[in-house]
């Protein structure tokens, strides 16, 4: 029955919106915005369809903190603001699917996701992002095709308040159709040449008013929390950056809903932690493409640098525990090896620099790693006497 539904839903939408055309798509010059996700074979072909739109601005986008879904991405898009996965409970999100729903959709499982949301330690609000637009946001999807993207469209209710489903060949007609009554509009391209064809139709005929922001559609799977991400409507041929970041060419997902907001000229929430995307530099692919190689490395060997930090420190505290001492030394040597611990923790922004500027093997790095900070810790204390030492870092 919920096929039936979805279909009846896509006939009745899509009717009208195939007959719209992209010139339709700007309302007496009024501010809109829409997402629109793009799916790629691979890392590689994303850069370089993006890139070969010339009015896109291209930028790397974290895409998750922690481990990666596209349910969380896409709750984090609606909610300016994330945590790690592993500050959730559950840490992964619930399979969330989308229901007709009037001239609209619901989310199923919304409750779960609220419940989620408010039990992690900090202010989150799924959906803050369509409940800051008035009339809501829109949703185009394809007959056939996972539709989870048109989560992102849904406010703190759950509800997409446009619904517009249909054949690839009508996806165009239909985004313009629902940009004539919501400012926010998310849609996904089909895969292949005929989204990037569609990609490049949209961004043509964008309008002025019209701030464009197109995403990697990325399976879930380890590896994927770096995607690529373009922006038409702030200048074209640029790399992307935000103050989330400070790095030229690095934006975070949490960064969309400020930047639509601020766009469509709304308040942006205290709620959302995102800042607006902005323009840093003449696009470099190449140095994009090794900007992106060597997060990829610092993201997969982090929580092994920082395991190995702990266990060299508990060693410490353990050889001093079983070091046979003098009542009067053995807290006076416990002390010290506190103090050395926590000023190596504090000396590691520093420390990794040294690793990086000649990108050795997991191993060494590791065991430079602990050598350095340890012995920066232990020089500091010795130099500079408590609590004045933890300055030095």
């Amino acid at each position: 029955m919920a096929s039936a539904a979805l279909a009846c839903a896509a006939l009745l939408i899509s009717l009208p919106a195939a007959r719209a055309s992209a010139a339709d798509r700007s309302v007496a010059g009024r501010p809109s915005a829409v997402i629109l996700f793009l799916p790629a074979a691979s890392s590689d072909s994303t850069e370089s369809e993006l890139a070969s739109v010339p009015s896109l601005s291209t930028g790397i986008l974290s895409a998750t903190q922690g481990s990666y879904t596209t349910a969380q991405l896409l709750l984090d898009i609606t909610q300016g603001a994330r945590v790690s996965s592993s500050a959730y409970s559950p840490g992964r999100p619930p399979v969330l699917t989308l229901q007709p729903h009037g001239a609209g959709a619901a989310v199923e499982e919304w409750q779960a996701v609220l419940e989620r949301a408010h039990d992690a330690p900090q202010i989150l609000e799924p959906g803050l992002l369509a409940s800051q637009i008035p009339g809501g946001a829109g949703y185009a999807g394809i007959t056939g095709v996972n539709d989870v993207d048109g989560v992102s469209a849904a406010d703190r209710s759950g509800r997409i308040a446009a619904l517009s489903l249909g054949s690839a060949a009508t996806l165009p007609g239909r985004i313009a159709a629902l940009e004539t009554r919501k400012q926010l509009v998310v849609a996904d391209l089909p895969a292949g040449t005929p989204g990037l064809s569609d990609l490049r139709t949209l961004s043509t005929e964008r309008p002025a008013s019209e701030l464009e922001i197109v995403v990697q559609r990325a399976p879930d799977a380890p590896g994927n929390e770096l995607l690529w991400v373009s922006v038409g409507g702030l200048g074209a041929g640029h790399e992307l950056s935000s103050q989330s970041t400070n790095e030229r060419g690095l934006v975070v997902s949490i960064d969309l809903a400020p930047t639509i907001l601020h766009h469509l000229g709304r308040r942006v929430p205290d709620e959302m932690r995102g800042k607006p995307i902005e323009l840093d530099g003449a696009f470099d692919g190449a140095y994009l493409r090794s900007f992106k190689g060597r997060l990829l490395v610092i993201y997969g060997r982090r929580l092994g640098a920082l395991a190995c930090l702990l266990g060299a420190w508990a060693l410490l505290m353990l050889a001093v525990r079983l070091t046979p001492l003098t009542p009067r030394l053995r807290p006076r040597v416990r002390a010290w090896s506190t103090r050395v611990g926590a000023l190596a923790f504090l000396w590691t922004p520093v420390a990794v620099l040294v690793p990086a500027a000649f990108e050795p093997s997991r191993g060494i790095e590791d065991a430079l790693l602990v050598l350095l900070c340890f012995s920066l810790g232990t020089l500091t204390d010795r130099l500079l006497q408590w609590p004045r030492a933890p300055l030095a870092p």
